[in-house]
């Protein structure tokens, strides 16, 4: 099981920061006070997505920017485990 670099708990999974363009459809209700409330969503499109990073559930920190790292690292690869914990100490030195 892959390690943070930067908490070093035991992690099976990342959260994903990502920025998307989205187009909805949902129901507009009007509620006891006269003010529209939107319910369940209908249709959902994404126009547009960009990753940001993939960060630890446990601290927060990011992890990666890149998909195919995130990937490595998840699948528990030594060399892509020894690279991150390399970035994250020398981005604790030049902080």
């Amino acid at each position: 099981m892959p390690i943070c670099p930067h908490c070093g708990r035991k992690i099976d999974h990342l959260l994903r920061e990502y920025v998307a363009t989205v187009r909805e459809q949902d129901v507009a209700k009007l509620n006891d006070y006269g003010e529209l409330e939107y319910w369940e969503v209908i249709d959902r499109d994404y126009l547009d997505a960009e990753t940001l990073g993939f960060r630890c559930p446990s601290c927060g920190e990011t992890i990666t920017e890149s998909a195919e790292t995130a990937i490595e690292f998840l699948r528990g690869d030594l060399e892509t485990q020894l690279k991150l914990i390399g970035e994250a100490r020398r981005g604790r030195r030049d902080g």
